[in-house]
């Protein structure tokens, strides 16, 4: 009998420890944007020129790029691709950061939006979206947003193969489009004078 009640209280321990067990993060995506990019279609696409991708199990995935104004670009206009391995650093920031925070979905104040973002999963199976310019994030939000950004520059990565962007990527882009639909590129002489219409206000939940 005591066999039993010991085995009762332990089952009650464990399953209240794992419904006292915190959410983390398990996947996170910072990219900077710059204007517009058009695949061979003409179709319009976010041009990214930094990219950083974080995922609990797996190492960190970086891409830059840059406007092909005259050429039709690699999707998002992404053409260098590499990888790092991760430590508890990051890890820890990101958590530290974000978990069980709340936050707006826009940081832009009065200056003009520049497409950075940070787009987030977490193991709660929460998404969220944070558009920002980085002179207006809060202190919490800048910190984090410094040591990403530093990664996309860090010198021991290794080259690799293209990878396409995050589906959180994907997503967005068809959400901003459906918000404010972007020019059309008429021919590619006119290409330096169209200019992808921003978002204004609290638009992403």
């Amino acid at each position: 009998m005591r066999l039993f009640y010991r085995l009762i209280a332990f089952l009650f321990i464990t399953l209240a420890s794992c419904n006292d067990e915190r959410p983390k993060i398990i996947k996170l995506v910072y990219f900077a944007g710059q204007n517009l990019t058009y695949d061979s279609l003409n179709n319009p696409h976010l041009s990214i020129r930094k990219y950083l991708e974080y995922t609990e199990n797996s190492k960190i995935k970086v891409a830059k790029g840059h406007l092909y104004y005259d050429s039709i670009a690699p999707l998002f206009g992404l053409d260098k691709f590499f990888e790092m391995e991760k430590d508890s650093a990051i890890q820890n920031i990101i958590n530290k950061t974000l978990v069980n925070k709340k936050f707006d979905s826009t940081y832009y104040g009065n200056e003009s939006p520049w497409y950075y973002f940070f787009l987030y999963e977490t193991s709660d199976n929460k998404i969220v979206k944070i558009g920002f310019h980085k002179k207006v994030l809060p202190d919490d939000l800048k910190k984090l947003y410094s040591y990403l950004d530093s990664l996309t520059t860090f010198k021991d990565r290794k080259d690799i193969k293209p990878f396409e962007a995050d589906y959180l990527v994907v997503e967005l882009e068809k959400e901003l489009f459906r918000i404010h639909p972007p020019v059309t590129r008429v021919n590619r002489d006119s290409l330096k004078q169209l200019r992808y219409i921003e978002p204004k206000g609290k638009e992403f939940e």
